[in-house]
C-alpha cells in the first residue's frame, strides 16, 4: 500500500506520510488554517513498500524519445531505399 506525503507551497509544512487522502485532507486544513485566500499548492510524494518515489521523476529505464525518433528515422530510410529498387 503506498502512503503519501505533501508539502505546502506557501511554508514548510509537511503533512507526514498518510494515507493519500487524509494527506490531501491535511494539506487542506492547513491552507485554510493558515493561507486563507491562497490556492491549494506544494509538491507530493508517494512511497511504496520501502522506497521513496517522487512523482515528478519518470523512473528511467527503457528507450528515450531520441532513440525512437532514430529508429523512425532508420525505417524511413529502409522504406525509401525499397521503393527505389
Amino acid at each position: 500500500m503506498a502512503q503519501f506525503e505533501y508539502a505546502c507551497g506557501e511554508c514548510d509544512y509537511l503533512t507526514g506520510w498518510k494515507r493519500e487522502s487524509e494527506a490531501i485532507e491535511l494539506l487542506g486544513a492547513h491552507y485554510r488554517a493558515e493561507h486563507p485566500g491562497c490556492v491549494l499548492g506544494g509538491t507530493g510524494r508517494a512511497r511504496y513498500a520501502s522506497s521513496s518515489v517522487e512523482p515528478e521523476s519518470s523512473g528511467g529505464g527503457g528507450l528515450g524519445c531520441a532513440a525512437w525518433v532514430g529508429i523512425v528515422i532508420l525505417l524511413v530510410l529502409v522504406a525509401a531505399m525499397c521503393e527505389q529498387g
